[in-house]
């Protein structure tokens, strides 16, 4: 089935590499105009750069999620370049090392909930401003199936999914029903994209 994108604006964090870039891609060749977000500046420049290479429209934006005036920033450099934004994918997020519960550090907490579920927060609440405000938008937020099940040694990583599933599914509660502000989630299982460990680079999910 093939969906024109044709004169829509689409944001899509995590765009350096792997799921991001991919969807990126898509909705590049699918006619729309794609902001290309990633905390990777050199990857996400490099991949809108060849994007605009081959006749699209697209930027490159270096966007750490977790950080909230980035993210500001981000959404209003989208939006004075393009003039709306009509879709986004919320799709930067990191894996977390395999270790026990009990044995797991504060600040890994911290940095694997900062980024994979206050960063979807944080994209989601600007996000939802700006399609409020023009009155139409559709937001995917990608989980993982990570989020619906688990493995030993990944309690971190698997409460921030379902975090995202669950946030994503309570929008209607918050004042934004369906329509013109729609949001999903995905839920993609395991793949080869690149997520990285101990540092916020680019980023997808996996289980």
């Amino acid at each position: 089935m093939n969906i024109s994108f044709e004169n829509k604006v689409a944001l899509v964090t995590g765009a350096g590499s792997g799921m991001g870039l991919v969807t990126a891609k898509a909705f590049a060749e699918a006619g729309a105009m794609v902001a290309l977000a990633d905390v990777n500046e050199n990857a996400v420049r490099s991949a809108a750069e060849k994007l605009v290479a081959t006749g699209h429209k697209a930027i490159g934006i270096r966007c750490n999620v977790a950080d909230e005036p980035e993210v500001t920033a981000m959404i209003t450099q989208t939006v004075s370049t393009f003039g709306r934004l009509d879709a986004a994918f919320n799709n930067a997020g990191i894996q977390s090392p395999a270790v026990e519960t009990a044995d797991a550090s504060g600040e890994e907490f911290e940095r694997v909930n900062g980024i994979n579920l206050r960063g979807v927060w944080n994209c989601m609440k600007y996000e939802l401003r700006q399609m409020r405000e023009q009155g139409s938008g559709a937001i995917v937020n990608n989980s993982s199936i990570g989020g619906l099940i688990g493995i030993p040694g990944r309690a971190i990583y698997h409460a921030t999914k379902f975090g995202v599933s669950r946030r994503t599914s309570l929008l209607p509660f918050s004042g934004f029903a369906a329509p013109p502000q729609a949001s999903s989630s995905a839920t993609p299982s395991l793949s080869m994209a690149d997520i990285p460990h101990d540092e916020y680079d680019h980023s997808a999910y996996k289980c």
